[in-house]
């Protein structure tokens, strides 16, 4: 009993996930942020998700350059992001 209910739950995720993807590439391009469908009572709402890149060593440079990174400090690369 309980294989037929996980099977039926992992099977409604991957069509939730499906339906998700393809309302993404509908609305993705549109210049409102809400859609909101009555009918369905449904609601597609996109938030700005920021990213950013950061370059450790032209960090590094800036700081040294600024004076406040000296010739023997250490830099600990797991704090930086790298491996």
């Amino acid at each position: 009993m309980e294989e037929k209910l996980y099977g039926e739950l992992k099977s409604r995720e991957k069509n939730s996930k499906a339906i998700k993807q393809c309302l993404r590439k509908t609305f993705e391009n549109s210049d409102e942020k809400r859609h909101e469908f009555v009918k369905e009572n449904l609601v597609v709402k996109f938030v700005a998700k920021n990213e950013y890149e950061t370059n450790d060593q032209e960090l590094l440079d800036f700081l040294y350059n600024l004076g406040l990174l000296h010739l023997g400090t250490k830099i600990n690369p797991k704090v930086m992001g790298g491996n």
